[in-house]
């Protein structure tokens, strides 16, 4: 049986179906199972290039297709109840009269955005929060096991907790949205100067901080009630502006945004310790399974593993809603076949993948930028140029699925040096220089680095974080966060052998067992899904190397100043703000060297409208416009 499941809204760049705000349908994503197991996972946002992107994933549901060959998937599950979308539906009097159900509109979705005639008895439904659980649960490999899922909202639900026996799941609680752990966390991160999706940022700030500052004041903001309950206390948020200000998105961070960044991080952990316990104690199981966008808070969850009150705790990686996909695939499989095995997840490595032949093709486009040279020993090669203290990209085999590069679309370098670290934030990355890389090691050394609780040995998806062990601290300064922690990946040989023969060489070079890892991107789009997109970002960013299939890639003397010429192209989704007229920017542009779009001329945002202009600019003019630097050479 194969199955694809479905997650995201039903919007395209070019038509608009349903009014929806950002934070709607966000991480829209596609998967593909056979069988119970999912063979491919594509998120949408690695082909459109905009980030959390809540438009349909019709590329991505094209990709999971070419894995089936000539034969159609048995069933398309979507990870949203079926009545909560018909209300969505119906919201609009507009369109109220043109569905008779749900089934109806997502097959017109279906045809419309892919191509796809299917029969209203192939498509199914499945709720948001019961699509985590599905995900968590059915990855985790656990027979048993406490299932809680946390975020923002969800089919008009901020969590729910099941407890699972055997593939059956029993619905404990719900959570509701007056009480969503994922809005109170946003409503404070947004206050800090951050936007939607950078709860993260606000993670990592956190340990400079110190909670006691204002955890009275923060204390007021929640209440624990018996059994394991709580309620947020929404009319006292407002004194978070007693605090301070809230910080313009540019603004200075001080120590005060640094103490509630501390004391919020305090808070969360608070709350879902006091659910987890009760839940722990009234139903004696040792299990924890977590999904949910408030799930990937990976310093909460390496504090319930060091707190011992589970044996195991398995947090999806795909904990946002991009996993939904994989659940509601996985829900209508466990259903329609009463199979109710729970597979443990061994990698995520379900993405698109380049041939050899693919990688050299397009590095020999461009020749007039760069040189490369085909090594024998690849992992060999780049292991000798991060010990050389080159930063490099690293693009081998599938993409990753989810938020975390796990070594294949990285970029790496040595775990040591400070310096490391502030090159990245600074010049590669172009990112606040609080925030912390993560480390690579050897599955078979993490006990060496780290101290690890309990009998957990394999931490393969960044989903915890453990406490690098004192005398490595002024060791691994570039992977140590500033409270002597790191968000730990082991890495098997049996699950990704070029990465974990990369790190072996350099454990042979350096007598370390690790490599600093982050993702392959810049700060204004996705990780990396093709050859051209690893070459732009190598070429307009500060990366000494790159490592990519075969080729070892440099960049030729003086690359940014030379006589080449290249394209310019907006890509479908951004328009020109400001500007009533294009030839007009168009001259501004070329007659005015000092001349430079800023966010307030170009938006990136998803209307009917669709812009594609092309014109001929110096490389080191593209350089300087980040948002539009989607690049081709010319000849």
């Amino acid at each position: 049986m194969t199955i694809i499941g479905i997650s995201g809204g039903p919007n395209s760049i070019t038509q608009r179906y349903l009014e929806l705000p950002n934070e709607s349908f966000h991480d829209s994503s596609a998967s593909v199972i056979r069988d119970g197991h999912v063979i491919a996972a594509y998120e949408e946002e690695r082909f459109t290039r905009i980030k959390h992107t809540n438009l349909f994933p019709a590329r991505s549901i094209k990709e999971c297709l070419k894995h089936l060959g000539e034969a159609e998937p048995d069933y398309f599950a979507f990870s949203i109840g079926d009545d909560f979308l018909y209300s969505q539906i119906t919201s609009d009097k507009t369109k109220s009269h043109l569905y008779p159900d749900a089934t109806a509109f997502i097959s017109e979705i279906l045809y419309h955005h892919c191509q796809l005639k299917v029969g209203k008895d192939k498509i199914r439904f499945y709720d948001h929060h019961f699509s985590h659980a599905a995900a968590a649960y059915f990855q985790s490999g656990l027979p048993k096991s406490l299932v809680i899922t946390i975020d923002g909202s969800g089919d008009g639900f901020a969590g729910k907790i099941y407890e699972v026996k055997h593939g059956k799941f029993r619905l404990l609680r719900t959570i509701a949205v007056a009480d969503s752990l994922g809005f109170y966390y946003l409503h404070v991160t947004r206050h800090l100067g951050f936007s939607l999706f950078d709860e993260y940022k606000v993670m990592g700030l956190a340990p400079y901080g110190d909670p006691g500052v204002y955890r009275e004041i923060f204390a007021e903001f929640y209440r624990l009630l018996p059994e394991g309950r709580y309620r947020i206390n929404q009319d006292a948020l407002y004194k978070l502006r007693t605090i301070a200000r809230m910080r313009k998105s540019d603004g200075e961070i001080t120590q005060t945004h640094k103490d509630i960044a501390a004391a919020l991080q305090e808070s969360l952990e608070a709350i879902v310790f006091h659910i987890v316990r009760y839940f722990a104690a009234e139903t004696g199981n040792r299990n924890l399974c977590l999904s949910g966008g408030v799930a990937l808070n990976c310093k909460m969850t390496g504090e319930l593993l060091y707190s011992g009150i589970f044996e195991n705790i398995f947090s999806h990686p795909a904990s946002a809603d991009n996993g939904l996909s994989i659940g509601a695939a996985l829900a209508c499989y466990h259903e329609l076949t009463n199979e109710n095995i729970a597979y443990p997840l061994r990698h995520l490595y379900l993405g698109s993948s380049y041939t050899d032949a693919d990688v050299v093709e397009e590095v020999k486009k461009w020749d007039r930028q760069v040189k490369a040279e085909e090594r024998g020993n690849v992992p060999l090669a780049a292991a000798s140029l991060i010990a050389d203290q080159r930063v490099i990209g690293w693009f081998q085999g599938r993409a990753e699925f989810g938020p975390r590069a796990l070594g294949n679309r990285s970029i790496l370098a040595d775990p040591r040096p400070f310096e490391n670290r502030e090159k990245l934030n600074r010049i590669i990355k172009m990112r606040e220089g609080f925030r912390p890389f993560a480390p690579s090691v050897l599955e078979e050394m993490v006990e060496e680095y780290f101290e690890v609780p309990g009998n957990a040995r394999m931490f393969p998806f960044m989903t915890v974080i453990l406490k690098v062990k004192p005398k490595y601290r002024s060791v691994l300064r570039a992977v140590t966060h500033v409270d002597g922690t790191a968000r730990v990946q082991t890495v098997s040989k049996n699950v990704n052998e070029p990465y974990w023969e990369l790190i072996r060489q350099f454990y042979a070079l350096t007598g370390v067992g690790m490599v600093l890892n982050t993702s392959f991107n810049s700060n204004v789009e996705p990780i990396v899904n093709s050859p051209k997109e690893a070459l732009i970002c190598f070429l307009t960013s500060e990366l000494d190397n790159l490592v990519m299939g075969p080729s070892i890639v440099s960049k030729r003397a003086g690359v940014f100043y030379a006589s080449p010429e290249y394209i310019l192209r907006l890509p479908d989704h951004v328009v020109l703000w400001g500007e009533r007229n294009e030839a007009t920017f168009l001259k501004n542009l070329y007659t005015n060297l000092d001349f430079r779009i800023s966010p307030a001329l170009c938006r990136v945002i998803k209307e009917e409208k669709k812009v594609q202009q092309t014109d001929v600019l110096l490389f080191d003019e593209i350089k300087q416009l980040m948002q539009l630097r989607i690049v081709d050479p010319v000849y």
